[in-house]
């Protein structure tokens, strides 16, 4: 499916979902930083407030990526019925020295961060993004490079920052894949304390990571795409039984790069092939009361909406090797 198609079967789902779920999301009030942080300096945009270590650089048309991705968002929100109200500013700190920034994840949000350069916390309602990774130059000797904010927001891991590096098309998507899951968790889509499995977190962000594009500039998520098919063609694909209650990271013996195809992926396959049962899964857990949630809950959750698991996973399949065939 097309990203523009995409998108408009997404919030079609979620438009058409119980009144109590997210067409009266209450407007997002202004974050204040969670910490102290004077030494960084400070700028702002319509929307957004930035503040930056060391004078990390900004550049315009990062500030302009941001408000554009926040438009087009509530744009399509309202033109779907949702009432969003007005927006005021969202937080992104930025550092460009990992040490601080990842002593900040594990003092601020309770976690380790050393295989991110990037997230978006529901805890403290801020992205938080490290500015600078290690990158290999065009001799194969590594060097630490300060990168602008545009370059270096990403949700992979230490080597594949490498690969964002060497695909600038790519740079703007992880801005964006970090903005949509805060602009989700404040606009209702998502409902903040809640654990949703990963596979709804980030295929929904996945699936608007394209948002800052013009419309019919990309008619899908092709880095997403080709991970997700060399998975099916490995026969390396996490079975559903184990997939649908995963909650992070660990204890997959996939990449996280692979992970979230996998989640944009299979995210893309419920829209489609299911949506009635996708939007009554997010109506529902969207009401759950915001406790961690054992993973048998979690699957029992998922195999009421949409059945048992064993046909499921033989229509994914399916839907697999249709897509594959298509190239």
């Amino acid at each position: 499916m097309g990203i523009r198609l995409q998108v408009t079967v997404l919030l079609a789902i979620l438009a058409s979902g119980a009144a109590a779920f997210c067409r009266t999301a209450e407007a997002p009030v202004r974050t204040a930083p969670p910490v102290d942080l004077q030494e960084f300096n400070y700028t702002h945009s319509d929307h957004f407030d930035l503040y930056l270590q060391n004078a990390v650089p900004v550049d315009d048309k990062t500030l302009d990526l941001l408000e554009t991705v926040h438009d087009r968002f509530f744009g399509l929100m309202k033109q779907r019925g949702f009432k969003v109200g007005k927006t005021d500013s969202f937080t992104w700190i930025c550092f460009n020295d990992r040490r601080s920034y990842e002593s900040y994840a594990r003092t601020v949000d309770g976690f380790l961060a050393d295989q991110l350069n990037s997230y978006y916390s529901a805890k403290t309602n801020c992205v938080t993004v490290l500015t600078e990774f290690q990158h290999s130059n065009s001799a194969g000797a590594d060097d630490q490079r300060p990168q602008t904010l545009q370059i270096s927001a990403s949700d992979l891991s230490g080597p594949e920052a490498e690969k964002i590096a060497s695909h600038p098309s790519l740079m703007p998507a992880m801005l964006t894949h970090e903005l949509i899951h805060q602009l989700s968790f404040n606009a209702g889509l998502q409902r903040r304390g809640v654990e949703y499995p990963l596979w709804v977190s980030e295929g929904l962000a996945t699936a608007l990571e394209y948002l800052f594009e013009e419309p019919g500039a990309n008619e899908d998520n092709p880095y997403r795409l080709q991970t997700m098919l060399r998975l099916y063609r490995q026969n390396r694909v996490v079975p559903l039984n184990f997939f649908i209650s995963m909650t992070s990271l660990s204890g997959a013996s996939l990449t996280d790069t692979e992970i979230y195809a996998q989640c944009w992926a299979f995210f893309d396959f419920l829209g489609t092939m299911h949506k009635d049962q996708l939007r009554s899964y997010l109506v529902k857990a969207g009401r759950r009361y915001p406790v961690a949630v054992p993973s048998t809950a979690l699957q029992k959750e998922f195999i009421d909406a949409f059945g048992p698991l064993e046909p499921l996973e033989a229509e994914w399949d399916g839907w697999l090797g249709a897509k594959d065939r298509q190239l």
